[in-house]
């Protein structure tokens, strides 16, 4: 067993699934293999990385990092999570980029993070480190999309909360569209959502 964890430490997370399984024992057993199972997807499917960590998160726990491996297999890769406990995701954002959010908001941030450092990894084919992905993550992406959407007429909500929305959009979308619709193609939907008359609350 990873040292990540400590059986009373996977049985807390166990009760939440104890209405579907008749026992704490197969309760534990069915949530470990759900923690430690892989997914083999393609290279154009980086959309399930995010669903993969929201499933996750669903379950009470944070994800410490996606490891992408070769199969050796056309482009198909091997998808591993190594999870925490969900703990500091303020603290460990705000030392990582400088942003002040909520834990919820960390949280997810932290998740794009992740994605965009196994991203990099595949990329120059190295381990990245995560100062390294936060400071492209927030040249790249951050930075110009606050701008951009702040520039909406109407738009006064807070950088990070508004943010946070768009990757529930860019989520929402690449799930429906079964491929990641990447980030411009979720900010222009969202925009124009934005501007519509009903604006948010749309």
């Amino acid at each position: 067993m990873s040292p990540i964890f400590r059986p009373t430490w996977v049985r807390r997370r166990a009760r939440r699934w104890r209405r579907s399984a008749p026992t704490s024992a197969n309760a534990t057993s069915r949530l470990w293999e759900e923690i430690t199972r892989e997914e083999i997807l393609a290279k154009s499917e980086s959309y399930r990385i995010h669903e993969r960590i929201r499933a996750l998160n669903d379950l009470g726990f944070s994800v410490g990092e996606i490891e992408l491996i070769a199969t050796g297999h056309g482009d198909q890769l091997r998808m591993r999570a190594v999870v925490t406990d969900r703990d500091h995701h303020r603290h460990l954002l705000h030392s990582l980029t400088g942003l002040v959010a909520g834990e919820r908001q960390a949280a997810e941030i932290l998740n794009e993070l992740r994605e965009m450092r196994a991203t990099l990894s595949r990329e120059l084919q190295r381990s990245v480190p995560m100062s390294v992905a936060a400071a492209r993550w927030r040249d790249t992406r951050f930075d110009p999309t606050v701008r951009h959407l702040a520039s909406v007429p109407g738009v006064n909500a807070d950088p990070v909360e508004l943010y946070c929305e768009l990757l529930e959009h860019k989520w929402y979308l690449s799930e429906r569209a079964r491929r990641d619709i990447g980030l411009e193609g979720a900010i222009d939907d969202f925009v124009r959502r934005l501007s519509e008359p009903s604006g948010r609350g749309a």
